[in-house]
């Protein structure tokens, strides 16, 4: 049975009280929390060890365990990876681990759990709207191609349509994206929207 702190605090005072006599407290529990002659109450060894906590600790309640010792964690190296990430936030949890001389994993979870912070998850979006598909259908289908061989060359002609300048104008924006993606370290360019959640 699952014992309450006001049991404890009862058996404690009540065995303390009528001279250290087990038999004499269970019969009190029983009468106090009216409870019937087979129900159960306390035993020698559980009266003896809230008793026993209660003058070690002053409480009759079960110690807590310390757990397993936090090594990584500590407040010093939370302190360590905020300042860290304040000076160079560009920088990836690798390159902070290896400078501040902890795990990847450690410096991951000290940012999520300690600092409240997580990794950004990118989601590429299509600038495309409802009009500019239909300008791009309305020009492979200008005379309805009948056939799949019709289609092909529908598109064919679609794309030789296409203006140079067009053309290297995207080359040139290409081009100048996978410089900012080498300028940045390979992170993420500012015109691609992030999800947080």
């Amino acid at each position: 049975m699952a014992w309450h702190s006001e049991h404890r605090a009862f058996v404690v005072e009540e065995y303390i009280c009528n001279g250290e006599l087990v038999i004499t407290t269970q019969r009190a529990f029983r009468i106090r929390f009216e409870l019937g002659r087979h129900d159960p109450v306390p035993d020698r060894k559980t009266i003896h060890v809230w008793v026993s906590n209660f003058r070690a600790t002053g409480s009759a309640l079960k110690k807590k365990s310390p757990g397993r010792p936090r090594t990584v964690t500590t407040p010093e190296n939370v302190a360590r990876v905020r300042a860290s990430i304040q000076q160079s936030p560009k920088c990836s949890t690798l390159k902070h681990a290896a400078a501040l001389g902890l795990s990847d994993r450690s410096v991951r979870r000290i940012l999520h759990r300690n600092l409240h912070m997580h990794p950004y998850k990118m989601m590429v979006t299509q600038e495309l709207s409802e009009r500019d598909f239909e300008t791009r259908k309305a020009a492979l289908y200008k005379h309805r191609p009948t056939t799949l061989q019709a289609l092909k060359e529908a598109i064919t002609q679609a794309v030789a349509a296409i203006p140079p300048e067009m053309t290297r104008r995207t080359m040139d924006n290409f081009q100048e994206r996978l410089r900012q993606c080498v300028n940045n370290g390979g992170r993420h360019l500012p015109e691609i929207i992030f999800k947080t959640k």
